[in-house]
């Protein structure tokens, strides 16, 4: 009999949604969104209270709310010990593919709720932060880099996050892979409106992208309140465009 491989992709439900927060907590612990976000929170009542905004706001996102011209794909990679043991979700990743009905572009706004500026009061100035954030980079830079039409023609990388001891094990490799075939299959069932895929990396995450086939095509800086220069966060664009 053939043993199962270690690691299965799966589709991602509400179960998930406190792994995927822990996931994103420790893989990002050094970004400096994720420092804005935890420095004020110094109670466990405070971490609890944010963590509950949180994981409302995610199981919005998984239920399909806040996009309403974009179909998100949400994926995990589940690991399955050899001593078998119970099974654990070490990585996760969203892409969003343009709907048949998309109008305008699908990562314009995303109103959910709880909304941005209704987070805890101690860390809402982050999250504001991290609104001008996306804002920046999926809205203004990406559209000066690939056009207005980048959201009707292009799957899209929203999110892809691994656990720090199972890095460096090709796992997001496999959930970037995994974006790309469902675009190219999805090129093939509409031809002429899909393109492509993009998303936007650090330099930290570069080379997963770039081993699965991407291409940069452009970078930023982006200025936490610092300066900007070498005290901001250096955000890379990646792009495969389809043959047409």
């Amino acid at each position: 009999m053939v043993s199962p491989p270690p690691f299965e992709i799966q589709p991602m439900s509400l179960a998930d949604v406190d792994a995927m927060l822990d996931i994103e907590e420790r893989a990002f612990a050094s970004n400096p969104i994720s420092q804005a976000a935890s420095a004020p929170l110094t109670t466990a009542e405070t971490r609890a209270v944010a963590r509950a905004w949180k994981r409302m706001r995610m199981s919005n996102a998984l239920e399909g709310r806040g996009d309403s011209n974009a179909d998100r794909h949400w994926r995990k990679v589940v690991y399955r010990p050899a001593d078998g043991s119970a099974a654990q979700v070490v990585a996760v990743a969203c892409w969003c593919a343009p709907a048949a009905n998309a109008t305008k572009p699908a990562l314009e706004s995303r109103p959910m709720v709880p909304a941005i500026e209704d987070a805890p009061v101690e860390n809402r100035d982050a999250r504001v932060l991290m609104r001008r954030l996306h804002d920046t980079l999926v809205g203004g830079w990406s559209e000066a880099l690939m056009g207005g039409d980048r959201d009707s023609h292009y799957w899209y990388l929203d999110a892809l996050a691994t656990l720090p001891e199972f890095q460096q094990r090709g796992l997001g490799s496999m959930l970037v892979r995994w974006g790309i075939e469902q675009a190219k299959v999805d090129a093939k069932a509409r031809p002429g409106r899909i393109k492509g895929v993009w998303t936007i990396a650090t330099p930290m995450g570069l080379r997963t992208y770039l081993k699965a086939g991407m291409q940069e095509i452009g970078s930023e800086i982006f200025d936490f309140g610092k300066g900007g220069g070498e005290n901001g966060q250096k955000y890379v664009w990646l792009l495969i465009k389809f043959d047409e």
